[in-house]
């Protein structure tokens, strides 16, 4: 289908790219101008933006587009939004499931990864971790809806409303360093100058999807660092990030 080739299509943010820490920015979807009389901040999703929400979460969940920390505008239609996408995202796979075929996968993969960069830095292991490790690898790969694997922190953050492209950056460099993987929820035209302040580089199909605009419910997937080396948060910059995806719900096939 048109959807499987748009799956092949993109490039893939993988667990193998362990330094590279990964940023997820999404806008609101639409919402509504119904009631004049509501202050800006307070105004709700319209019930196109209800129905859309859902559409790009499913596009995140079925990619494995899990972020560690959500960082959220406290805007009630930014909020609406994350509550959507989260339930969504929180969702258990159906057993059996090609999804559930592909979150094992992935987490075999990553079993795998770990053992070996374990087995760098440590020569010698006593049999007792090595049976405690492959226990809890095999656990894992059991149970592909795992909570480890759907751990999601948020934060609701008044500055990433009307937020300028320099403050969401200032909000990224406070990320604590034991966050990998970051979900923006925010507004425009913070996020679209956000986005092209920091690509550097990127899928050139998706690079140009992005410079015609980033509508609502629209997701951006960069990441920063490289193979080598890992950027602290505090220490990431303007037009240091490479853009691997850019999607907007009405251009994808129903999910």
């Amino acid at each position: 289908t048109g959807y499987q080739r748009r799956v092949r299509d993109i490039s893939p943010i993988t667990h193998n790219n362990m330094t590279r820490k990964k940023i997820y920015i999404l806008r609101h979807a639409k919402s509504s101008w119904e009631n004049p009389t509501l202050p800006d901040h307070d105004r709700p999703l319209n019930q196109r933006g209800i129905r859309t929400a859902p559409i790009i979460a499913k596009y995140m969940r079925s990619h494995q587009y899990f972020p560690a920390l959500i960082l959220c505008s406290t805007a009630l239609r930014t909020r609406m939004t994350w509550e959507l996408v989260r339930d969504v995202l929180e969702k258990p796979a159906p057993p059996n499931s090609e999804e559930a075929t592909q979150e094992n996968n992935n987490l075999v993969e990553k079993g795998k990864e770990k053992k070996k960069a374990k087995g760098k830095k440590e020569k010698v292991k006593k049999e007792k971790v090595q049976e405690k490790e492959k226990e809890k690898e095999e656990q894992e790969v059991q149970d592909p809806t795992a909570e480890t694997d759907r751990e999601m922190l948020v934060e609701y953050k008044r500055e990433l409303y009307e937020a300028s492209a320099e403050d969401i950056l200032q909000v990224v460099q406070n990320v604590p360093e034991e966050i990998k993987s970051i979900l923006i929820i925010g507004h425009n035209p913070g996020l679209e100058l956000f986005l092209a302040m920091m690509v550097r580089n990127g899928e050139q199909a998706r690079m140009h999807r992005a410079s015609l605009g980033f509508p609502t419910a629209s997701l951006a997937v960069l990441s920063v660092g490289d193979e080598n080396e890992e950027i602290p948060w505090k220490n990431v910059q303007k037009t240091s990030a490479y853009l691997h995806d850019f999607e907007v719900p009405k251009e994808l096939a129903t999910l």
